[in-house]
């Protein structure tokens, strides 16, 4: 099972923090978007908070773009949205 999700991520940030919103994640990392680092960055992220291994993250469009669709590998969409919003509470 495979899900395609729509990121708009924020490079060169101040802290690292993910957050779903109306269109799809929001995410911001402290990496410059340079050599691919913010996407890297995303990905390291992304599999820290949901918990899950790297490869499961995988980034399928937008790679020298801010909008991006991520694919993760064994998850839903609710199963996304409720790993993110037990982190925040």
């Amino acid at each position: 099972m495979t899900t395609d999700v729509a990121v708009r991520v924020h490079p060169k940030a101040r802290r690292n923090h993910v957050e779903w919103g109306e269109n799809g994640l929001k995410i911001w990392v402290t990496a410059p978007p340079d050599s691919g680092q913010a996407n890297a960055a995303v990905m390291d992220l992304l599999a820290k908070r949901l918990r899950c291994a790297k490869s499961s993250v995988e980034i399928v469009r937008g790679h020298a773009s801010r909008d991006k669709v991520v694919r993760f590998t064994g998850f839903t969409v609710e199963d996304i949205q409720a790993k993110l919003s037990s982190l925040a509470e």
